[in-house]
């Protein structure tokens, strides 16, 4: 019993001691937590602000990763230095776009500006339409058909260079660049004239007197309809002279005396309602006058004298009322043949032919 009563004593020591020993553990574990608090928080304030600063710098490499990738979004504190840039971006584009628009025409897609034109007479700064090719390949067959390299003087040294046809010796082109003068006179043009001749199509004045050029008229110059002035005098050309040149509708002088051209006058010159000036002395024309030069009721100035002409004059002469220089016969000619007319002159013609100047055989014909 004794025994059992100390059992239960000691049990209840301990149980006591037990709930002594706890309380006091309950009671000093706040106030570590007091004093270990601070401590705590400090480590964790430092471990947040490093988190933080870590984030912070991780945040900054990514901007500028983004940055060196893409252009940085607008807004914010860098709103002004982007829109000062894409104004600067902008200006450059519109001078650039002015620029090209000047140099292109206003198009979108800016073509290579054109090299200006170094020829004065002409506004085709290329020279390289169709037509203009054409041309120059007339213009060179005259060159190598008339030996060229030995014309007279050293005036032709441009000739068959890539200059503007308009800046070669002796050719005028017009506003579009096409050839409309070939004046090359005097300068011992030698050979036949080529029928590419007859390709310039715009051209109006053709002077190629006083040269050695020989052989046959090109009919391809009856191509030429825009011809004003024909002057091949002064050569020795022979043949026929071709009725394609009644063809050339605008013509007002046709000189083409101090050839060798034989045959008849070819009735279609007739057709030349704008001709003015009609020379045909010193060659070998045969046959008579044809009447349908009377239809000519611009013509000035008719001559005829040092051929082989017979015949008698065709009234129709009578018709032309502008006429006052007419030309029959050549009295200084002593050795060569001249014509050989019948009949008499219309009287319509008397009154207004300049007789200081005209030569109508000094009477061998009356007027009737």
């Amino acid at each position: 019993m004794r025994n059992a009563l100390q059992s239960c004593a000691i049990i209840a020591l301990l149980l006591s001691l037990t709930l002594f020993l706890a309380c006091g553990s309950a009671q000093e574990a706040p106030e570590r937590d007091r004093e270990d608090r601070p401590a705590r928080e400090s480590r964790e304030d430092r471990e947040g602000q490093q988190a933080q600063e870590g984030s912070r710098l991780i945040g900054n490499s990514e901007a500028a990763v983004s940055n060196t990738a893409a252009p940085p979004a607008r807004g914010g504190e860098d709103q002004p230095a982007s829109e000062s840039r894409e104004d600067r971006e902008g200006q450059s584009a519109q001078e650039g776009g002015g620029l090209l628009g000047n140099s292109g025409g206003g198009s979108a897609a800016a073509a290579p500006a054109e090299e200006p034109a170094s020829n004065p007479n002409s506004s085709n700064p290329l020279d390289i339409t169709g037509s203009s090719q054409s041309e120059r390949a007339a213009l060179e067959a005259l060159y190598h058909a008339t030996d060229g390299p030995n014309w007279y003087g050293d005036y032709w040294d441009n000739w068959l260079t890539d200059a503007p046809l308009g800046e070669w010796q002796g050719v005028l082109t017009d506003e579009s660049g096409q050839v409309v003068e070939l004046q090359i006179a005097n300068a011992l043009l030698s050979g036949e004239l080529p029928p590419e001749l007859g390709n310039l199509s715009n051209l109006q004045h053709l002077d190629l007197h006083g040269n050695e050029l020989s052989g046959e008229i090109p009919a391809a110059l009856g191509n030429l309809t825009e011809l004003k002035w024909l002057s091949l005098f002064g050569n020795d050309l022979s043949g026929e002279m071709p009725p394609e040149l009644g063809k050339l509708a605008n013509l007002e002088s046709l000189s083409l005396d101090r050839n060798r051209l034989s045959g008849s006058i070819p009735a279609e010159l007739g057709n030349l309602s704008n001709l003015q000036y009609l020379t045909l002395t010193n060659n070998l024309l045969t046959g008579s006058i044809p009447p349908e030069l009377g239809n000519l009721s611009n013509l000035v100035v008719l001559e005829l004298s040092a051929n082989d002409l017979s015949g008698e004059i065709p009234p129709e002469l009578g018709n032309l009322s502008q006429l006052h220089t007419l030309v029959l016969y050549d009295e200084g000619l002593i050795f060569a043949e001249d014509n050989q007319f019948s009949g008499c002159i219309p009287s319509s013609l008397e009154s207004q032919l300049n007789h200081q100047v005209s030569d109508l055989g000094s009477g061998l014909l009356p007027y009737c």
